[in-house]
């Protein structure tokens, strides 16, 4: 169940963040708040889960599954994940997702080529 707004900091701090996922549209900007160490996460391409260290006068570019599609997977989406960090204080994100209109059609830019190779179809075909 949810935890209501005015639940306590300790309850609060037991909730999971937000599993393993890649973001949908093109880009997400997110700014990071000091003390935000261990918050956020990003799989590397090993497999490995590598923290995201607060830097100062920083801004975060994520790249999103559109711009993966667009590039022709050039820039690949980053499988990231947020964790609660237990003792810490409330977590604040500032994030901009970018997203194009809906009738855009997703198909890679010329310059990166007419598909990617190693990628099953995402377009449905009809019976």
């Amino acid at each position: 169940p949810a935890t209501p707004p005015d639940a306590s900091a300790s309850m609060r701090n037991d909730l999971p963040g937000a599993g393993e996922h890649t973001d949908y549209g093109s880009v997400t900007l997110l700014l990071l708040e000091e003390g935000d160490e261990g918050s956020l996460e990003v799989r590397t391409r090993a497999g490995d889960w590598q923290r995201v260290p607060y830097q100062s006068d920083t801004l975060l570019v994520n790249v999103g599954d559109l711009l993966q599609q667009w590039t022709n997977y050039t820039a690949t989406s980053t499988p990231h994940r947020v964790s609660s960090v237990r003792g810490k204080r409330d977590r604040y994100s500032i994030a901009y997702f970018f997203h194009p209109n809906d009738h855009t059609l997703i198909e890679p830019i010329p310059q990166f080529g007419s598909g990617h190779s190693s990628s099953s179809s995402s377009s449905s075909s009809s019976s």
